[in-house]
């Protein structure tokens, strides 16, 4: 594969070009990541690495989180200005009528600039921020716990009633050479990566509850030797309705 990199322009917007997949992600790549400003061929370098990197794929979901603040800050400042406008209410005085939320993104947060640029990104994160959102609300409090025991290659089961819900994957190793811990990635049908994760085996039963709900679909779990990362040891199909 060719090696990739990352090219600045000069003018703030880096052109990806050539990129190395074992490098990890800078704070510009998990940007443009999160924003889907990447080509086709770079996201999938990028999301390459992230199987393999645990500690980028955990910087990319902090700064998911960091979005969901900005869009819930950022909607109840217009819920306060509305009910404010509507009803006619007199705020304390020293009140600013943006409150904390002032304070805090005076302190000028990474990428969003200042003055009308910032406010045009604001509303592109709340777009974006919406999206993870309405993908990652579970439609259910309880858990689900799916025993994993096909693999690619025979015919998928019925679907399992756990879209959107917390769930928990078990898998029987008793077969496979033993190891101190073992890597579980989850990707859907396209291959794209949705979860990954490493498991300590207790009596040759691996337990993982995944970090993110999954929305209905067909996905494939990979387990792997974390010592072996490029032998894959198994491989199993869940559907989830």
């Amino acid at each position: 594969m060719t090696p990739l990199s990352w090219e600045d322009d000069g003018a703030g917007e880096g052109l990806m070009t050539r990129r190395c997949a074992q490098k990890c992600l800078s704070d510009k790549e998990i940007e443009e990541f999160l924003f889907n400003r990447l080509s086709g061929v770079t996201r999938e370098v990028i999301e390459e690495h992230l199987l393999a990197c645990q500690k980028c794929l955990s910087r990319v979901e902090e700064e998911e989180k960091y979005f969901v603040a900005v869009r819930r800050a950022a909607s109840q400042i217009q819920n306060e200005e509305f009910e404010a406008a509507v009803g006619g209410e007199a705020r304390p005085p020293g009140r600013t009528r943006w409150g904390w939320f002032g304070k805090w993104f005076g302190k000028g947060p990474r990428w969003f600039g200042k003055g009308p640029m910032m406010w045009a990104t604001v509303g592109i994160a709340g777009i974006l921020v919406t999206a993870v959102l309405i993908q990652r609300q579970p439609a259910a409090q309880t858990e689900v716990e799916v025993a994993l025991r096909l693999e690619r290659g025979g015919a998928l089961e019925q679907p399992f009633s756990a879209a959107g819900r917390g769930l928990i994957l078990t898998a029987d190793i008793h077969e496979l050479p033993d190891a101190p811990v073992y890597r579980l990635e989850v990707v859907d049908g396209t291959g794209r990566p949705m979860a990954a994760g490493e498991v300590v085996p207790r009596a040759g039963v691996l337990k993982w509850r995944l970090p993110r709900a999954l929305a209905s679909g067909e996905y494939w779990v990979r387990l792997r030797n974390p010592a072996e990362p490029q032998n894959l040891l198994r491989e199993y199909g869940l559907v989830l309705r």
